[in-house]
């Protein structure tokens, strides 16, 4: 009775070990995508203002320099924001790049 006691302890002591890693893994992804959306919503709201200032005739190449980064961190694992977690997740390169900003 009592080695069974104690093989208890055991499995359950490795079981709390087993679900606490795996835990804090999914804690780990669900951090990595919300980063991912944050960026995506940035350039969302970045190219929406940038339509809007070019329809009126007020050129802002500092905004789409700032796109063109995040695009780029988006695509590679050498930019400026740290985003090399998700190269080519989101914007294939296979597209030329008058696609992405709607262009022509």
């Amino acid at each position: 009775m009592k080695n069974l006691g104690k093989i208890s302890v055991i499995v359950l002591f490795l079981l709390s070990i087993f679900v606490g890693s795996f835990t804090v893994y999914s804690i780990s992804k669900v951090q990595s995508y919300g980063t991912l959306i944050n960026y995506l919503g940035i350039v969302r709201g970045a190219t929406q203002r940038l339509v809007k200032l070019e329809l009126q005739q007020q050129p802002h190449d500092e905004l789409i320099a700032y796109i063109d980064d995040i695009i780029y961190d988006l695509k590679n694992t050498d930019g400026k924001y740290g985003l090399e977690k998700f190269p080519m997740l989101i914007i294939s390169s296979s597209f030329p790049p008058s696609i992405h900003y709607g262009i022509g």
